[in-house]
Formats: structure tokens, sequence, C-alpha cells
């Protein structure tokens, strides 16, 4: 399937972004918080490839609304590729070539003791560190203030690795605190919701997957 933005409406939409909380200026644009006019099509589709966990946006051209999603879409909406005035969908990553991400509940297993220096600061004002790499990128543990989403902090894991080279093997994100955290050691047993915080649901994602 040639093009990644095709007419219709998006197939297997499921809204969000790497933000936990949805809604405008997250996973919706009714206006572009830069201009304060609706947004085009073309800055609809550019709020969510600038965004590391958005796979999907709609884009109503009636209403000039934007929504963002976190599905990846086995199927196209058309073969029609998007013209002005018509309702579009944008696929990041291309209609049927996106990778589903293994996440299991519970805690990973084997997983790094976080230290008080891992953990992003939101008041830093130094983003870039000598070498040019964003700083944010380099730690290990992001708390609530960052209000990140679980597709979010799997974002982060895959940030983490580019930033310092180092292999991330292991994410834990807590639903309720929104408390992400990554590691690169290896997982010696399957996640276990009972090691979970009471009343604090938590996700284990690995990125080259689960041991058998």
């Amino acid at each position: 399937m040639a093009g990644k933005e095709l007419q219709g409406t998006c197939p297997e939409f499921t809204e969000g972004s790497s933000v936990n909380e949805t809604g405008q200026g997250n996973s919706r644009f009714l206006t572009n918080p830069n201009t304060g006019s609706r947004p085009t099509q073309s800055e609809c589709f550019a709020f969510c490839y600038s965004d590391g966990a958005c796979e999907q946006a709609s884009y109503d051209a009636t209403g000039r609304a934007c929504y963002l999603g976190i599905s990846i879409m086995a199927t196209a909406p058309s073969n029609d590729p998007c013209t002005d005035g018509a309702n579009c969908c944008y696929a990041k990553n291309g209609f049927g070539t996106g990778v589903l991400k293994d996440v299991k509940d519970g805690m990973c297993s084997n997983f790094p003791f976080t230290e008080a220096g891992d953990q992003c600061d939101i008041t830093w004002t130094a983003p870039l560190d000598e070498t040019g790499a964003e700083v944010f990128q380099k730690c290990r543990k992001w708390g609530a203030e960052w209000g990140l989403s679980e597709a979010g902090c799997w974002v982060k894991c895959q940030e983490h690795e580019r930033a310092t080279g180092e292999k991330c093997t292991q994410a834990n994100y807590q639903k309720e605190s929104m408390i992400c955290e990554v590691g690169g050691n290896t997982m010696t047993a399957l996640p276990s919701a009972a090691t979970c915080a009471i009343y604090n649901t938590c996700r284990c994602y690995a990125p080259d997957g689960f041991a058998a």
C-alpha cells in the first residue's frame, strides 16, 4: 500500500499520545496551540510525527479538528491519497507495517535499582548536555509530574537507548502513579503482578520480547 496519508477515517483508532491525559493540546487539537487557529491537515500530521507514541492521526476536514492515536493499523481506510477538504488518516509508520509492543502485566523481573540521580527533574532549564544530547532522554526514571502515558513510557526506553548507547531491555510503568523507569538488565522471569505496590497496577515492556 503506497502512501501514509489516505482518505477516510482511521481504522482501529485509539485516542492517545505520549502523555496520560487526553484532550486539547495532548491527543486532540481543535486549535493549533502555536497559532490559535484551526489546525490544517499538514499541521495535524506533524503533531503526530513529533509525538513519539503517536501511530495515527485522524483529520476531520469539516470541523478542521485533529485527533492523535496510538493503535497500529493493520488495514488502510481507502486507496485514495489525501486531498484538501477530505477526511484523512495518517499512519506514521505506514499501514500494516507497525510492530506490536510486547507488554505484560506486572513489574519487570531483575530490574536495576534506580538511584536519585537517575530521575529527570522537570524544572531543569538546560535541556542539552555538552554533546548536544537531551539530558531528559538520558534519565532512567520519570515521575508523575511528567504525566507520561503507558505508550509514552515505552518511548522513553527507545529514546534512552538512542541518547546513551546503552541497551534498554525493559521498562516499568505504574499506571496510578504514572512513574516510568527503564533498565538494561536481562529479565530472568516473566513479570509478576504480585511485585506491584498495592492499588498500583503496573506494566512491563520488553523491546526484544519476553524469553520463553
